[in-house]
């Protein structure tokens, strides 16, 4: 037998998948309480009671947006509807919301949601990095890691190096776990982004992942050209080498002098 409505429920009718629509009759006093406090117990006690539909309507038309959310994405799986409410949320309440139900929402709906957190997290106030909170729903998707750190350094552009940099930092260890060198080189050399990203800890990224271009490209950009010229040799790119010491040689002329010394102890046919 169908579990009976509560007290307070003024009319039940029956959907094609059973009861789904309840009419709710004016009811804080049914709750002992005349301010809108009831109205988080009522959802509590219809979504308990295997009424998921009525539950949700209760919780929008008092605009309990968190609690709709909530059963949007557990109880009706209703994942677009959720997207689109999460959008329309206060940033924080959205961030909030999205700690709680963004795991299931980004399984099901990834590219619409990371868009979604993309543009609530850029519009907290004031400016700061996105919570850990929210990076660690990404922990198990890191494509969708990756597009969401691009799209708020992308809102974000020309903001403060203590706001954009720890994405920034994220976002390279992404791409080079990924192998997407190109976009990890293109990363480093961001213009917008000089003084966001710690050298040092980027510096420790592109040693461990072994990627020489990056490394080569921070150890420039420290103004370290002998170190520059040493990894060159390491990788026998002689004609790279040449080129760095042309491009360099004026600001660093011991660098003429370390790699011809190189060039004329290698084997005749290198």
């Amino acid at each position: 037998a169908d579990a009976p409505p509560p007290p307070w429920v003024e009319e039940m009718r029956d959907g094609p998948d059973g009861p789904h629509c309840v009419l709710i009759a004016p009811a804080p006093a049914a709750f002992g309480r005349r301010d809108g406090s009831w109205v988080e117990e009522a959802i509590r006690v219809l979504s308990d009671g295997g009424y998921p539909r009525p539950a949700l309507k209760l919780a929008r038309q008092h605009g309990h947006s968190a609690a709709a959310l909530c059963l949007m994405v557990d109880d009706l799986d209703e994942f677009d509807d959720a997207v689109a409410l999460l959008a329309k949320m206060e940033p924080q309440e959205a961030v909030d919301a999205c700690v709680k139900y963004g795991r299931p929402l980004l399984r099901e709906r990834p590219e619409p949601c990371t868009m979604v957190l993309v543009d609530q997290c850029a519009a907290l106030e004031p400016p700061a990095p996105p919570p850990d909170s929210v990076m660690r729903l990404f922990l198990l998707l890191p494509k969708w890691g990756a597009r969401f750190c691009e799209g708020y350094l992308e809102r974000r552009r020309g903001a403060a190096p203590s706001v954009v940099g720890p994405v920034a930092q994220t976002l390279l260890h992404l791409y080079l776990e990924a192998r997407e060198r190109e976009k990890a080189l293109k990363l480093l050399g961001r213009p917008d982004l000089g003084g966001a990203l710690d050298d040092d800890m980027a510096m420790l990224l592109c040693e461990q992942f072994d990627f020489d271009d990056g490394a080569i490209l921070l150890l420039e950009r420290g103004g370290r050209h002998l170190d520059v010229a040493r990894k060159l040799m390491q990788q026998s790119d002689h004609e790279r080498l040449l080129d760095f010491c042309r491009r360099r040689g004026e600001q660093t002329p011991q660098l003429w002098v370390k790699a011809l010394n190189h060039l004329a102890r290698l084997p005749r046919e290198e």
